[in-house]
């Protein structure tokens, strides 16, 4: 079964935590992207999901500015968490996120990640996630160069690799972006860290081994999860790909 602790991949804030013996193979967490899901019956739908070993739910913050769609009010995680076991990854798509992260001051948030292209000063944005108890992420867009992230690598909890444009579900993979994800997975075992890999856009049964192979470690599924008949079995498949039993 995979692992139920919430707080995956996190590390002590003071102090670098290296890796002694990097293991050839690796794991991967799948997280159900709630921009897909049910919004009429949404409690019912994340409680299936954790049933089927489910840990983790994405959830996509968008501002109508720096991308071209609305979603994402804290005040739905207020009262999901009143009835779920799972926590959040908060995906801030907006283009003031120092304004929006006090927003997402909840317990049932596990971290949050902010848009390099948004942040005004990035260390001082990972300052007040932190300050919140949360792990702190940073997310690059197709078109940014995975090198303009080299001076963060060893500043961040996890990297989330877009592999669409993001503020549209349902888009294919950009396979371009594998390269940004090996680029990542060899650069944070060359420095010995253990900062989580995300990927999300476009991963569906016939994505998602490209970029577990290409080094991801927590994945992002919308609607390979929750457009299918039975959304628990879509998600227990995907594991299933990837080697995790489910």
């Amino acid at each position: 079964m995979m692992r139920k602790g919430a707080d995956v991949n996190q590390f002590n804030r003071n102090q670098k935590r290296t890796v002694i013996n990097q293991p050839t193979k690796h794991s991967a967490l799948i997280m159900p992207s709630l921009l897909a899901a049910p919004f009429d019956h949404l409690g019912k739908a994340i409680r299936d999901l954790e049933d089927a070993g489910a840990i983790l739910f994405h959830y996509d913050v968008m501002d109508g500015h720096f991308v071209p769609n609305l979603s994402g009010s804290p005040h739905i995680i207020e009262d999901l968490q009143r009835t779920i076991r799972s926590r959040f990854d908060v995906h801030l798509m907006t283009s003031n996120p120092e304004r929006v992260i006090p927003w997402f001051d909840l317990i049932s948030v596990r971290s949050i990640s902010i848009h390099a292209e948004a942040s005004k000063n990035i260390q001082a944005d990972f300052e007040a996630i932190r300050s919140q108890g949360k792990s702190a992420g940073v997310v690059i867009n197709p078109p940014t160069p995975m090198t303009s992230l080299d001076s963060l690598f060893e500043h961040v909890d996890q990297v989330l690799i877009m592999t669409v444009f993001p503020g549209l579900g349902g888009q294919r993979l950009i396979k371009d972006a594998l390269k940004k994800i090996e680029y990542c997975a060899q650069r944070r075992n060359a420095l010995g860290l253990d900062f989580a890999i995300q990927v999300d856009g476009g991963v569906k049964e016939d994505t998602i081994r490209w970029v577990f192979d290409a080094g991801a470690t927590e994945i992002v599924s919308g609607s390979a999860i929750f457009e299918r008949p039975d959304p628990a079995e879509a998600y227990r498949h995907l594991n299933r790909l990837i080697g995790n039993e489910a």
